[in-house]
């Protein structure tokens, strides 16, 4: 004859423990989930919010009259983003407050390939420095755009798991691996669920 095993004891809410003193795993796993999702898109904030901390936005005309004006001390050229430092601290109308290091924002490819507007800048730069920084981190360059979609199918998949853990729970289903599905013992005669 086979080996019978010992009846789990009942707990408070009719449902059997699981063997480990009535420490349940999968709510230490959610929350696991919820402090891993929180962290990263703090994390992403922090990553995307660095540079506008450090520079303020200028918009090109007033960056290009004060290069032209030699009020630019350093020019960093980085995609078509230049930042850098001005001489003194410079007044722009559209922005609050005095401006040191400024941040300027070009239309997409303009400084592709050495372009025309590239070499306005080399031409009226008086005693400004100029200088070009190549972004080539590949880590960086691949995966600050996957962030968002890691944390967007990270989160379709924990409710997911979620409610399908509400729903075999409510079907009295137990999940024991992954394509297993594994009902739920009978009650026992005489049990309030029976």
């Amino acid at each position: 004859m086979s080996e019978q095993r010992p009846e789990r004891p009942q707990r408070k809410n009719g449902r059997p423990t699981n063997g480990n003193g009535g420490i349940r795993f999968g709510s230490q796993r959610g929350l696991f989930g919820w402090v891993l999702f929180i962290a990263l898109a703090v994390l992403l904030f922090m990553l995307l919010n660095k540079t506008s901390n450090q520079y303020t936005q200028i918009p090109v005309s007033e960056f290009e009259s004060r290069l032209v004006e030699d009020k630019v001390r350093k020019v960093v050229v980085q995609g078509d983003e230049l930042t850098g430092e001005f001489r003194n601290a410079e007044t722009i109308p559209s922005v609050t407050g005095n401006v040191t290091k400024y941040r300027v924002v070009y239309p997409s490819g303009t400084f592709a390939n050495g372009g025309p507007q590239f070499r306005w800048i080399m031409d009226h730069k008086a005693s400004a420095v100029v200088e070009a920084e190549n972004n080539q981190n590949l880590l960086i360059n691949i995966l600050v755009p996957l962030i968002p979609w890691l944390l967007i199918f990270g989160f379709i998949w924990f409710l997911v798991t979620r409610s399908l853990r509400g729903a075999c729970r409510a079907q009295h289903v137990v999940l024991t691996g992954p394509g297993r599905w594994v009902p739920d013992p009978p009650a026992p005669p005489g049990h309030p669920s029976a």
